[in-house]
């Protein structure tokens, strides 16, 4: 396939679909699999997933280069119910290995293992009061022959819940925790040489009300996370092929915060038709830093989403839906913005015996609009990437 390359805005205005770098392409192979089992031993619930993935690339961008990712991942889990007293208890115990590994054609490998542990218990009183605690570990152990030094770490979260009915289909809940996420052998392989790419942390609060009575549903939710090290994109950095004349690598963010209300409301008119929205305020600023108060990039601040799901006989449904986005930030001294915009997409889907035969249709009316850019000229955003105009898809899925 064709790489078309970022456009000015200018460009964009003029033709959204056009090109000033024909020559660029690129060969993507993907391939996966996977296998899973369950089984009962007593009150436990026992299951095992493994998964393969093979990734191989090939591209021409001013210079070849390409790149064979070998991942295998292996989960353990285990589900332990019973009563307890007038209530009812549930464990939950697992262990996570990954294996990932990178080789470029150039010769440099960039490889990450990483093993964790977790657990979490939830109680619940006969009153329906649950209490939630869990905690997970993982080590991490990751190495690359160029750009990143060696990184070996182990990283804890926890979390704590209490979640409260309040009659009527009415539930509120609060939760506080820690997380992290850890950077993956696509992103710690594209640093700028010499540094490392560290675990993102986060310290993190939310709380909600829940109203669950036939035929509505309403959800509200508010939260705050304190990130520190979040993992991103600076295309101003020095990364690896910056020697060739294009900067940009995966860095660490100063310290940030992401908070914000999203609610989330469903409406059963009737057997064949129901339609909901969904709404979000979100603010995601850095907190400290030389961009301290200002957008963290490419993260819009409101979004709104109008659903609808309609049956008009057996075996056939219809569903659809109009999506707005706010503008948001293309660059961290959020010198401009990139405009807002809406999209409608359309399904319909008929079932044929064991067989669901559907045909989609996303951006209906063919708006042009950008989600991705990387600079600023003026107030204008540049170095912008257009998303696909009307896109058809047509699928089968047979159940067995």
């Amino acid at each position: 396939m064709a790489w078309p390359g970022a456009l000015s805005f200018a460009e964009y205005l003029q033709n959204p679909q056009q090109t000033n770098r024909p020559n660029d392409f690129a060969s993507i192979r993907n391939e996966r699999s996977g296998a899973f089992a369950e089984w009962l031993v007593g009150n436990w619930q026992l299951g095992v997933d493994a998964s393969y993935r093979e990734k191989s690339l090939r591209s021409f961008q001013g210079s070849l280069f390409g790149y064979d990712i070998d991942a295998q991942t292996l989960s353990l889990k285990g589900r332990h119910t019973r009563q307890v007293g007038t209530g009812s208890n549930a464990l939950v115990l697992g262990h996570d290995a990954n294996r990932w590994a990178r080789l470029q054609t150039s010769g440099s490998t960039a490889r990450q293992k990483t093993e964790a542990w977790y657990g979490r218990n939830d109680y619940t009183w006969a009153s329906g009061t649950r209490l939630s605690v869990g905690a997970r570990t993982e080590r991490l152990d990751k190495a690359a022959t160029s750009g990143a030094s060696v990184l070996n770490d182990r990283l804890t979260a926890w979390d704590f819940g209490v979640a409260q009915p309040l009659g009527t289909g009415q539930q509120v809940w609060v939760r506080v925790g820690s997380s992290f996420r850890l950077a993956n052998v696509d992103e710690f392989s594209f640093v700028t040489p010499g540094v490392s790419l560290l675990p993102q942390e986060s310290r993190d609060v939310e709380a909600g009300w829940r109203l669950g009575l036939a035929p509505y549903r309403v959800e509200l939710r508010a939260y705050r996370s304190r990130l520190t090290n979040e993992i991103g994109y600076d295309p101003a950095a020095v990364g690896p092929a910056s020697a060739f004349g294009f900067d940009g690598a995966n860095v660490n963010f100063d310290p940030t915060t992401r908070s914000g209300l999203e609610a989330d409301a469903q409406w059963e008119v009737g057997p064949e038709l129901s339609v909901g929205v969904r709404a979000g305020w979100r603010k995601s600023v850095f907190r400290s830093g030389p961009y301290a108060g200002r957008d963290v990039p490419l993260a819009p601040r409101r979004t709104l989403a109008l659903r609808a799901d309609w049956a008009p006989a057996a075996g056939h449904r219809v569903s659809g839906g109009v999506n707005w986005v706010s503008s948001q930030a293309p660059t961290f001294t959020n010198q401009c913005r990139i405009p807002s915009y809406t999209t409608v997409d359309a399904r319909y889907s008929v079932q044929v015996r064991k067989a669901e035969l559907s045909l989609g249709v996303a951006n209906l009316f063919d708006r042009n609009y950008f989600t991705q850019a990387f600079g600023c000229a003026g107030s204008n955003a540049t170095s912008l990437y257009p998303e696909p105009g009307r896109t058809f898809t047509a699928a089968v899925r047979v159940q067995f």
